[in-house]
């Protein structure tokens, strides 16, 4: 995922984000409330270019590519259905009522769940409500909450302020107003539920309470153990941006992969990387834009050290809060190492590179067979056959008599054989093969690795001789023995140049 030109999907983070709002009111555990908040305040806000004027569909983590943005009378994605939706729904949790019958208070009192600045009309208490939030200095976030009564008579309110797992420490100070606040500390607990400050306030007509917020700033490594990490300042993810040179199909046309960000791939071998723990890369950075700062190792373009090795050089990276990036390149991730590791993460972001760049020069058009997005752009169809998932792995199986096909497209005209790939189990299942009007050659089989490929031969001119250089692949299963049910698990079909 982190080196895919491709990435998260704006459908699946808003549906999860309404699943969670619904675990969370139905158990009130922080672990909820914490998903919701961090993917509204990361991916969905985020999802909408204020500049481009669209909404976004894939979200890739590979370091220093970009984002595309759907075209208003052009492209009507899933992930434009849902961006209409998510960005009317940034209010749905900032505020929160909370009976008093369930709270054990003769009044209802009000929580503040979601740091975000919103504004409540609080009609059955004919109370304003107004919350200002924003970047202090440093590791300080700074807001503040004001308060107005119609009633020009003395106003009590029970305030909840949530206590989030990224909030290292709280301040409240009253700063406006006739007024008086005492406040019960959010306490630890083992029951799993979120946490609040509790604030008792008493005043009159209107007040303004200040907000001081010291957050912390964590580094949170990949779960698989892989030499990646990514930074968070408070709840905000965090991203180094980079340049915004050849952003290929920024605004999306309507073709099936439009969505996807085309433009080149940096290469990786280059990439700047953090060295030792959190505590040796983080450095002090007082102003209030945001933005933390770390030391960096970067390896010096094309000079090696007498051993071969790259020739280090110590600098500084600035990350800003990746809701702030729009039609840029950008890193969310980076590598990670400790100091004396640095030379092998270092090799294996070359190896990376030097794979993608063997696989780009030779593959003309690939389907990644059972997965929806790759199958929806080579307009799959299929009969008596089924996606399946095997250790891990999209797959597709056509049963007895079944088939299923794609359409496979070559840009350059250079395709000279079509290779279909499906796991090995000994014997292979019998298939055939046939592409519209296109003359396939006897194949070559080929094992390696736990997988059958098959590679056939275009004769000819090949795909030059197509209209628009494409052509519908069917896989038909044959009929074999009595309870004998083929099974053809199609992978990468690669039209190798």
């Amino acid at each position: 995922m982190v080196t895919s030109r491709e990435g998260l999907e704006t459908c699946n983070s808003c549906n999860m984000a309404k699943l969670a709002l619904l675990l969370y009111d139905r158990t009130g555990q922080a672990r909820y409330l914490d998903f919701y908040e961090r993917v509204l305040v990361n991916h969905l806000v985020s999802t909408v270019g204020i500049h481009e004027h669209g909404f976004v569909y894939f979200t890739p983590m590979r370091p220093r590519h970009y984002r595309v943005y759907s075209s208003a009378q052009r492209s009507f994605w899933c992930c434009v259905g849902t961006g209409l939706e998510n960005h009317a729904r940034y209010g749905a949790m900032i505020f929160e009522r909370r009976p008093g019958k369930e709270t054990g208070q003769q009044a209802d009192s009000l929580a503040v769940n979601l740091f975000i600045p919103a504004s409540l009309n609080w009609s059955a208490r004919g109370l304003r409500v107004s919350l200002a939030y924003a970047p202090g200095p440093g590791t300080t976030n700074l807001g503040h909450l004001d308060l107005e009564a119609d009633k020009k008579s003395q106003q009590t309110l029970d305030l909840c302020m949530r206590h989030p797992w990224w909030l290292e420490d709280a301040d409240y100070r009253v700063v406006q107003g006739q007024a008086s606040m005492t406040v019960e500390p959010a306490r630890s607990g083992s029951d799993g539920r979120s946490r609040f400050d509790r604030l008792h306030l008493t005043w009159t007509g209107r007040m303004r309470l200040e907000i001081n917020h010291r957050v912390r700033v964590t580094a949170e490594p990949l779960p698989d153990g892989s030499d990646w990490i990514s930074l968070l300042r408070g709840i905000k993810v965090m991203a180094a941006r980079s340049d915004d040179a050849d952003l290929t199909g920024l605004k999306a046309d309507d073709s099936r992969a439009g969505h996807i960000a085309s433009g080149p791939l940096r290469p990786l071998g280059d990439l700047p990387v953090l060295q030792g723990e959190p505590q040796d890369f983080l450095l002090s950075h007082p102003q209030d834009d945001g933005a933390i700062e770390v030391a960096v190792a970067r390896p010096a373009p094309a000079v090696r050290e007498a051993d071969g090795k790259p020739r280090w050089t110590d600098s500084h990276l600035s990350l800003v809060p990746f809701t702030s990036i729009g039609a840029s390149r950008y890193s969310v991730y980076l590598p990670w190492a400790q100091d004396w590791d640095k030379d092998r993460v270092h090799r294996a972001l070359e190896d990376i590179d030097a794979q993608e760049q063997a696989h780009e020069l030779q593959v003309c058009d690939q389907v990644d067979c059972g997965s929806q997005q790759s199958e929806i752009d080579h307009e799959y169809q299929g009969r008596y056959d089924r996606q399946e998932l095997i250790e891990g792995t999209n797959t597709r199986r056509a049963l007895a008599g079944g088939c299923f096909s794609y359409r496979l497209r070559d840009a350059t005209g250079t395709a000279k054989m079509l290779e279909v790939a499906m796991r090995d189990q000994g014997s292979a299942a019998p298939y055939s093969l046939r592409a519209e009007g296109l003359e396939l050659g006897q194949p070559v089989r080929n094992r390696e690795n736990g997988m059958i490929q098959d590679r056939y031969p275009l004769a000819g001119r090949g795909l030059d001789a197509l209209p628009e250089r494409s052509v519908r692949v069917e896989v038909q299963a044959e009929a074999a023995g009595p309870g004998f049910d083929p099974r053809l698990n199609l992978q990468p079909i690669p039209l190798p140049d």
